[in-house]
């Protein structure tokens, strides 16, 4: 039997000048705040970040918001892993610096489990699963016989979104180009147990060729939501992967591994 683990994931928190989107970003400070003061509270072993923390703001005012989201997220005293979303358009090594961590693809094991943070950021909504990065996932999957989690911040399953507020009309910047090449090197390698994203601002989960593929929606509410509050995901994984998605749009769902 897998060791449990208790992973807390947040991402879109697009912290910054209302305008520039249809989300709330005067409150993604105070919302990601008060979801870490409730993860601090309960116990996990990890904190997953998917990216898009900011709006696509000018240089200097995205800078001085990250660096306010930094000082939130350097006090916690869990792991925490972080992966960029499209509108993090700052230059990278300087968020790096910032947050005091990588951003670029990466992976670690915990107890039992190979966790893949992939990163298709290329400055485009859509984002670009290139040579490079095709290649470190093939790798990786190969390192090792452990079950995998692969994070990411734009979804690999090319759904259609009927009921999505971005992309229901056009899904072409919905999903990462090379999206179709990296499913089939996940299901060849036989080990992928789930990919979480973000991007959508959707509750979502599908299932293609056996690998479950699930979003999350925004820690940030949309400007004209009647519900303020905040959403994060929790994961509780052993012999099996437990999802509930908390806050205003709840969801949950159980995974066999």
């Amino acid at each position: 039997m897998l060791a449990m683990l208790k992973i807390a994931v947040v991402t879109d928190i697009h912290y910054g000048l209302d305008q520039k989107t249809q989300t709330a970003g005067n409150l993604g400070l105070d919302l990601l705040q008060a979801s870490l003061d409730k993860i601090e509270n309960e116990n996990f072993d990890l904190l997953v970040d998917l990216g898009d923390r900011l709006n696509d703001e000018k240089t200097a005012d995205a800078r001085a918001c990250l660096k306010e989201l930094a000082l939130i997220f350097r006090n916690i005293r869990m792991p925490r892993h972080h992966i960029l979303g499209n509108c993090d358009i700052l230059d990278v090594q300087k968020q790096e610096k910032i947050l005091g961590t990588t951003l670029t693809n990466h992976s670690i094991t915990m107890s039992d489990w190979h966790f893949l943070f992939l990163s298709s950021y290329d400055s485009s909504v859509g984002g670009n699963l290139d040579n490079f990065a095709l290649n470190w996932l093939e790798r990786e999957l190969a390192a090792n016989n452990l079950p995998k989690i692969i994070f990411t911040h734009q979804p690999l399953d090319e759904g259609k979104l009927p009921e999505n507020r971005f992309f229901s009309d056009d899904i072409s910047e919905a999903y990462s180009e090379g999206s179709d090449e990296a499913r089939k090197i996940i299901e060849k390698s036989g080990k992928v147990k789930l990919v979480l994203s973000g991007h959508l601002h959707q509750n979502k989960i599908s299932e293609v060729n056996g690998i479950p593929y699930c979003t999350i929606t925004a820690l940030t509410p949309f400007r004209d939501s009647e519900e303020q509050e905040l959403s994060y995901a929790v994961l509780k994984l052993d012999d099996k992967i437990y999802i509930d998605i908390l806050g205003r749009e709840k969801f949950s769902q159980e995974i066999a591994i």
